[in-house]
């Protein structure tokens, strides 16, 4: 097997992410009154506060390189522990209760994103998949159907450790048509599904942390 590699390791957490500055907002505001968030002034203190990210988290993308990679024994890896009858399926919505054990998933009624996060986080738990800066991998938006308006994907963002505007959003969401649709079965089904995740990582752009339900104007 390969050597441990260099670099961070990704970890995947859906809210710590958003809780970083919720936990921070609520600290700072546990006394304060109520403020009537359906005002003139508040709406424009929120897209001052908003604009405000949006320009440092600009910054600070500029400021940095951002070379996320996926360790060519990944494959190797795969083969290692996609065993017993999901070695010979497809990873489809239609396959996951015959895959919800391997993944870990107590039910089979799990969703994409679900079985997304599962292998990415598992991968990077094994120096397969590695960031160029401490932070964690998480879902941070959804794209809609032109037409039906309905969710047909989803989207990663990096958040790193040590800033609290900064999301470095992939270049497009995974559509739930193309997962669904990959030719690949078994540990091949798997390593193709976390290339669909990282590839939109190949051309990161900068987003940033919008202020959260317990955020207030200051002062």
């Amino acid at each position: 097997m390969k050597q441990e590699p260099s670099g961070y390791e990704l970890s995947l957490a859906r809210i710590a992410p958003v809780r970083r500055w919720d936990d921070r907002d609520r600290a700072l505001h546990s006394n304060s009154p109520i403020v009537d968030r359906s005002t003139a002034a508040f709406r424009e203190a929120y897209y001052a506060e908003d604009s405000r990210r949006a320009r440092r988290a600009h910054e600070e993308f500029d400021a940095r390189s951002w070379e996320f990679v996926i360790d060519p024994a990944i494959d190797e890896w795969a083969r290692a522990w996609v065993v017993g009858a999901p070695a010979a399926l497809q990873l489809r919505q239609s396959t996951f209760p015959d895959w919800a054990d391997l993944l870990g998933f107590r039910t089979p009624d799990f969703e994409i994103e679900s079985a997304l996060e599962a292998l990415i986080n598992r991968a990077a738990a094994s120096g397969l998949v590695r960031s160029p800066h401490p932070g964690v991998l998480a879902t941070a938006y959804s794209s809609r159907h032109p037409y039906t308006e309905l969710t047909d994907g989803v989207g990663y963002g990096f958040y790193p450790a040590d800033t609290e505007e900064l999301i470095v959003h992939g270049s497009a969401a995974v559509r739930y048509e193309d997962f669904d649709s990959r030719p690949e079965h078994g540990p091949g089904a798997v390593v193709a599904a976390i290339r669909l995740v990282m590839d939109t990582f190949q051309q990161p752009r900068p987003g940033h942390m919008q202020p959260g339900r317990f955020w207030q104007p200051p002062g």
